[in-house]
């Protein structure tokens, strides 16, 4: 059994990225509702589901996915162990990875690869180690190891496009416009901002920074800042007994009408039925 190291490391691209690397079955869950996440099963067994889906993960396995559609979760056996990565959306936006592929994850997909050929445990552990360490060379090296290696997993993702890897020529100050946007929204999706507030905070036309959004993430600034609101107010339907109108504005939704109508659409029941089945 390895034993868990829990860390929080610099970012080398901007933001807080986060690491575990131990028992899988100790492995802590990350409240942030917008963020990117890979994990390594390397030994033992794994099960990650949502709403959607339930997938088995077997000894090099590794699963990617973003956290702004539902929840997922990951349940192992005693056994289980392996490395598990929490990073900015910015990290998948500047990713050079098939465009279907980064376009499935960042609307909800879960993808998994099978890493037994192109990973080995001992490569895993030093990432681990030199994530845990003070020095930032070495953990960039880190960051673009894992990069290079998700560019090969996925190198042929299927469909017709799959060979484009976009946004590969974007200017990166494009990227760092988006991440301060996100990072805006992150912080302050509970008030009662909107589009206008978020292009103010980047010193940005408002169409110009919703083109922008658009480009990098492949989804608008409005569809963003719901996904939070949404999320927000799910978890906060299975943790707390607030009623459903205090939710929807503690979430940052400007009227309850609203808040059912996108909940809804969302998860494909009324937020009361969604907290009576996760009660049962």
């Amino acid at each position: 059994m390895k034993t868990a190291n829990v860390a929080a490391v610099a970012a080398p691209r901007g933001g807080s990225p986060h690491h575990y690397f131990g028992a899988l079955a100790d492995s802590p869950s990350l409240a942030d509702a917008a963020h990117f996440e890979v994990a390594i099963c390397c030994a033992g067994g794994a099960v990650l589901w949502d709403e959607r889906r339930r997938l088995v993960l077997e000894p090099f396995s590794l699963v990617c996915f973003s956290s702004l559609h539902g929840v997922k979760q990951l349940h192992s056996n005693a056994e289980a162990w392996g490395l598990r990565l929490w990073l900015p959306l910015s990290f998948l936006a500047e990713l050079c990875i098939p465009h279907r592929m980064k376009q499935k994850l960042l609307h909800g997909e879960i993808c998994v690869a099978d890493a037994a050929k192109a990973l080995e445990s001992e490569t895993v552990a030093r990432w681990a180690e030199e994530l845990a360490c003070q020095d930032d060379y070495l953990k960039d090296l880190v960051w673009d190891e894992i990069a290079l290696l998700l560019r090969r997993l996925f190198k042929d993702a299927p469909g017709p496009d799959a060979c484009v890897a976009k946004p590969a020529g974007e200017p990166k100050g494009s990227c760092r416009h988006v991440h301060k946007m996100v990072e805006y929204m992150n912080e302050r999706y509970c008030d009662s901002i909107s589009v206008a507030d978020v292009a103010a905070h980047v010193r940005l036309h408002k169409n110009f920074a919703m083109g922008l959004f658009k480009q990098v993430l492949d989804m608008t600034i409005l569809e963003y800042l719901t996904q939070l609101r949404v999320n927000h107010a799910a978890r906060l339907l299975t943790t707390t007994s607030l009623r459903a109108s205090q939710i929807a504005f503690e979430s940052g939704f400007s009227s309850i009408t609203r808040f059912y109508e996108v909940f809804s659409r969302s998860f494909s029941q009324s937020p009361c039925d969604y907290r009576k089945s996760r009660r049962v």
